[in-house]
């Protein structure tokens, strides 16, 4: 199960990566850092390694340190160091080290521009547009709109609806 996840995941990323899209730091970047960095760069005073705070963009990009030089992974310690064989991080007792996507995608996050973002619990909600759609007539209220966006993006019809027999049935099973 592990397997399969790590290789969704990869997938996941590879996909991000050859899509041109912009990398979204709370989506991507934020939970590699959390989970790989901050157990030594975190809040944590008392555990808190070379006195780098990577969960603070100030000290993370504070150029006298030269961490992070936003959009230019080539100056920035960070990439030297998940990259290096000499003194790589995460260390390798921690046994957590970076896959090869992941290292590519901070590289590419800081080549970007390495745009921070609030923890998204305290960023104010934003209205998103309506999605242009093909198909009329599906659409019951405006949340369809962002399903049906969805699933003309991937190229898959939606389902056509249920008898009134099938919806008991599964509304029986998801009560169980």
């Amino acid at each position: 199960m592990r397997f399969f996840l790590r290789l969704s995941i990869i997938s996941f990323f590879s996909a991000l990566l050859l899509s041109g899209k912009d990398i979204d730091f709370n989506r991507e970047i934020r939970p590699i850092l959390s989970d790989r960095c901050f157990q030594c760069h975190g809040p944590d005073k008392e555990h808190r390694k070379g006195k780098l705070r990577l969960d603070d963009e100030a000290s993370a990009k504070d150029l006298k340190k030269g961490v992070i030089v936003s959009g230019k992974p080539d100056e920035s310690e960070l990439v030297y160091r998940i990259n290096t064989e000499d003194d790589v991080m995460p260390p390798p007792d921690i046994g957590k080290p970076l896959s090869e996507m992941e290292k590519k995608l901070l590289a590419q996050w800081i080549s970007e521009g390495a745009e921070w973002a609030p923890h998204w619990a305290y960023a104010s909600p934003r209205m998103h547009d309506r999605p242009k759609v093909k198909t009329k007539g599906w659409e019951i209220n405006w949340i369809d709109a962002f399903t049906l966006g969805a699933f003309e993006d991937r190229g898959v019809k939606p389902a056509e609806d249920a008898d009134p027999v099938t919806l008991v049935r599964r509304l029986h099973f998801d009560s169980i």
